[in-house]
């Protein structure tokens, strides 16, 4: 199997360094499969909701370190925003 290689670098979650890798291009005539192209596409509106209990139930954990509980409430505003109507002008 061929070795990834660094591809970018993007800094805009927050300051963190993530580095992007770019993997091996498929031949010709090769097929690619994933087990979530199986799978049926769900509405946000339908899998975004129970994520979001998750999320709350997690923040309620008063033993959760700082950094964490930032990460999960950020999380959780950014889907709050996602099933909040949009306005269209």
């Amino acid at each position: 199997m061929a070795k990834l290689r660094p591809c970018c670098t993007d800094r805009s979650l927050g300051g963190e360094d993530w580095t992007v890798y770019q993997g091996p291009v498929p031949t010709l005539g090769s097929h690619l499969s994933s087990p979530y192209l199986d799978r049926p596409l769900i509405p946000l509106a339908v899998a975004l909701p129970p994520l979001l209990e998750n999320i709350e139930a997690e923040l309620a954990n008063k033993k959760l370190e700082l950094t964490k509980k930032r990460r999960l409430r950020r999380r959780a505003e950014l889907i709050r925003g996602l099933l909040m109507p949009s306005r269209i002008t």
